[in-house]
């Protein structure tokens, strides 16, 4: 895979737990967000934030599916755990 095809997208990488360089490495070797893992956060660190509808309809659909997986199972965190991530 040439590296224009590897996922960029530091919104997504930023808050998975298997980011070992700026992108992911397993993520990166597929060229899809397969691997993608929500990350634990400090108690000061907020999850990732949406992107406004208009920015979401322009991304590829594996970053589009890898930032609603994100913001749904930190969501889903944030209630298991009383508001605590």
């Amino acid at each position: 895979m040439r590296e224009s095809e590897l996922p960029k997208n530091m919104l997504i990488c930023t808050y998975c737990a298997n980011k070992l360089h700026d992108v992911c490495v397993a993520c990166s070797e597929e060229g899809r967000y397969r691997f993608l893992e929500a990350d634990t956060l400090a108690t000061w660190e907020s999850p990732p934030e949406l992107p406004s509808m208009r920015e979401v309809v322009d991304l590829p659909a594996a970053e589009r599916l890898a930032l609603l997986w994100l913001a749904a199972r930190y969501a889903e965190k944030e209630r298991t755990r009383g508001g605590d991530i």
